[in-house]
């Protein structure tokens, strides 16, 4: 086993669900500006609620209008369509990206609110390159223009949209800057603010900054709301404890992480608090040479694994891996060969 255990509190998908959670709602302000004209008929059927003959209505005079009355009812129809994950299409929000573009220029705010629009639409349809692509061009006005808040928005989509597309951006520099313009729009409890502190925790830690990601992480313990929060958060914290070799503070987080996930189970699958639990006891053992110690949880961690996937599934083999180099470690070579092969056997199957 490497010396470095990446030890996760945070899976794949959670990772991506808290990358999700950095989308906030669009806000519309270049489309929902009051008409010139006389909508009276059109704001009743919206009113009460009749929006196909509302959307009806737009379509119907969409051809007599000037290019910017077009624009804004093209507006109006797209936040009539908003509702329906499948009432926006791609052609109607390009429309309104080329008019607004037209008729206020490319660093205008209705070309950057365009751009949002686009960027949700594309994240909806899994289009993750083209929502990047529509959030940045969004942020380079929001950022040229100094509205923070929509800085922050924007910066948020794209960072969605790349970690979406399994191309999480490692740069610190980008969630420096969310943290900070979330701070200022949010301020610094807000759950959204939190979480941004989190990610930009994980990538110090990923850089080896554990001098920069301990109070980061402090600060993400010292925010949770609930048992399991600060369970999650200790075992990160902790984790950071043992990278500064401050091996009593880290014991004693872990430890408390441990009981905690232990005596919560989750039913009908394997708890992953409960893995990032062990894999941080794993590691604690492997720094202070515990290796009879290390062995024990290591065996504990496949067990957990092999119940829950079968002993032949090929994603066992890290798992086996971990539980060969421990085995080695303790002076179970045999053993520890055995392991080995079977790993080999299931890495096969892969291929």
């Amino acid at each position: 086993m490497p010396k470095t255990i990446v030890i996760r509190v945070l899976s794949a998908r959670v990772f991506l669900w808290l990358s999700l959670s950095l989308l906030l709602p669009l806000s519309l302000t270049a489309c929902s500006k009051d008409a010139a004209e006389k909508t009276e008929d059109l704001d009743s059927l919206i009113s009460s609620g009749k929006k196909v003959e509302a959307e009806k209505l737009i379509e119907k005079r969409l051809a007599a209008l000037s290019e910017a009355e077009k624009l804004q009812q093209l507006c109006r129809l797209a936040d009539l369509k908003s509702t329906d994950p499948e009432g926006v299409s791609e052609s109607l929000l390009k429309t309104i990206a080329t008019l607004s573009s037209k008729l206020y220029g490319l660093s205008s705010k209705e070309y950057a609110e365009a751009n949002k629009r686009l960027g949700q639409y594309y994240f909806r349809k899994r289009e993750f390159q083209n929502s990047v692509d529509a959030w940045s061009k969004a942020g380079n006005f929001y950022e040229q223009s100094g509205d923070n808040c929509g800085e922050m928005e924007a910066l948020s989509g794209r960072i969605a949209g790349e970690c979406a597309s399994g191309k999480c951006t490692q740069q610190a520099e980008l969630y420096e800057k969310l943290l900070k313009l979330r701070e200022a729009c949010l301020g610094k409890n807000n759950p959204q603010t939190v979480i941004a502190c989190s990610l930009l925790a994980e990538i110090y830690s990923r850089q080896k900054r554990f001098s920069d990601s301990l109070p980061l992480f402090q600060r993400v313990y010292d925010s949770s709301k609930s048992e399991e929060e600060r369970a999650a958060a200790s075992i990160n914290l902790g984790r950071n404890y043992l990278e500064l070799r401050e091996f009593d503070k880290a014991k004693s987080l872990i430890d408390t992480a441990l009981k905690y996930a232990e005596a919560n189970p989750v039913y009908g699958r394997i708890n992953p608090l409960l893995i990032a639990a062990l894999k941080a006891k794993l590691y604690y053992f492997d720094q202070k040479k515990m290796y009879k110690d290390e062995l024990s949880v290591a065996e504990k961690i496949m067990k957990l694994n092999e119940a829950q996937m079968g002993p032949a599934h090929p994603q066992l083999a890290g798992t086996l891996l971990i539980y060969a180099e421990a085995l080695e470690r303790a002076g179970k070579k045999k053993e520890s060969e055995t392991v080995f092969l079977r790993i080999k056997a299931l890495e096969a199957k892969k291929d």
